[in-house]
């Protein structure tokens, strides 16, 4: 519920304006910093698990609830409340069919959900730089005997759907530039990264709505040394903001950026998964910060606005009701 709440929410400000300090503003492109699903715990007589999609559940609700309908208007009421004790039945366990340890599965739903925003983007948004994914570690770990990425399900879908898109990596150049591309893969060795020049663009490289072009980094891990950490990549890159994801937290921090003597931001976000039975094992349920994020960047203001799970969970439980 509360990853269908946050699509919704950026699917509704792609197309209605809200105020930002008495300006109209509207969304442009979403971003992930990667851990955007979890793997499971990997024990091999539980991999086969997975639960139904909550929307799959609502449809299939629907459908009975017409056949119910239907039995009731026939006036047999015996067995209107037999049918209705078989759907309670079927139905609390079609919803609770298990967690979800299928990787397969879980990459299905990611690559639904991506793609999903991803046309949105492309039909509601002028920006360049239209979505960008970042690969995190969880995912990435489990499957890197294979070479299989967090976001390779998705990626086989851009090609389905004939989208152009730029990978990090398969390119070879950490900030090149597709001329067609408005798709950004980033996650290539241990960096899982990508740097992006001339963000604030739209796809005729003019600054979007007046925007002063920026140089920015989306970064899954936020620590390590110079230019792996996101404060070293800041530092050395020249960069206007660095946006890191793994630590799940919430943390907006302003840094010196030896490059051109200016301070500069460098914000770890949160994330929209919970805890992963790993760490709610080995870390006693850690704290951990589930939301979603409204930022509007500039090259003098930066506006964020942090979303909390629970009201992206409210939005979303809305959203499906509607």
């Amino acid at each position: 519920m509360l990853v269908r709440g946050f699509i919704g929410l950026y699917k509704k400000s792609l197309v209605e304006d809200k105020e930002v300090y008495g300006v109209p503003s509207r969304a442009v492109r979403i971003a992930s910093v990667g851990d955007s699903v979890e793997p499971g715990n990997q024990n091999w007589y539980n991999i086969y698990f997975d639960s139904v999609e909550p929307m799959k559940v609502v449809d299939k609700s629907q459908k009975d609830l017409e056949e119910l309908i239907n039995l009731a208007s026939s006036g047999d009421q015996e067995a209107v409340r037999e049918r209705i004790n078989e759907l309670s039945l079927k139905h609390g366990s079609y919803a609770k069919s298990g967690s979800v340890q299928n990787i397969d599965v879980s990459l299905e739903w990611l690559a639904d959900e991506y793609q999903e925003v991803t046309l949105e983007t492309l039909e509601h948004s002028e920006a360049k730089h239209g979505v960008v994914v970042v690969t995190g570690n969880h995912m990435d770990g489990a499957l890197k005997r294979t070479g299989i990425k967090e976001f390779s399900y998705f990626r086989q879908r851009l090609i389905a759907l004939n989208i152009p898109f730029y990978e990090v990596g398969k390119d070879r150049l950490i900030n090149g530039e597709s001329e067609d591309a408005r798709v950004y893969l980033g996650g290539h060795g241990n960096f899982r990264g990508i740097r992006i020049d001339n963000f604030e663009t739209d796809t005729y490289g003019q600054p979007l709505n007046g925007a002063t072009p920026l140089k920015v980094a989306f970064v899954h891990d936020p620590k390590g040394k110079g230019q792996e950490g996101m404060k070293g990549v800041l530092k050395n890159s020249g960069l206007h903001y660095v946006w890191s994801g793994h630590t799940h937290e919430d943390d907006v921090e302003f840094e010196h950026n030896g490059y051109d003597d200016e301070w500069k931001i460098v914000h770890r976000l949160g994330s929209t998964q919970g805890p992963a039975e790993t760490e709610l094992y080995y870390a006693n349920s850690p704290c951990r910060t589930q939301a979603g994020y409204d930022v509007i960047t500039g090259d003098q203001d930066y506006i964020e606005t942090t979303i909390p799970g629970p009201i992206l969970q409210e939005f979303g439980r809305q959203a499906t009701l509607r």
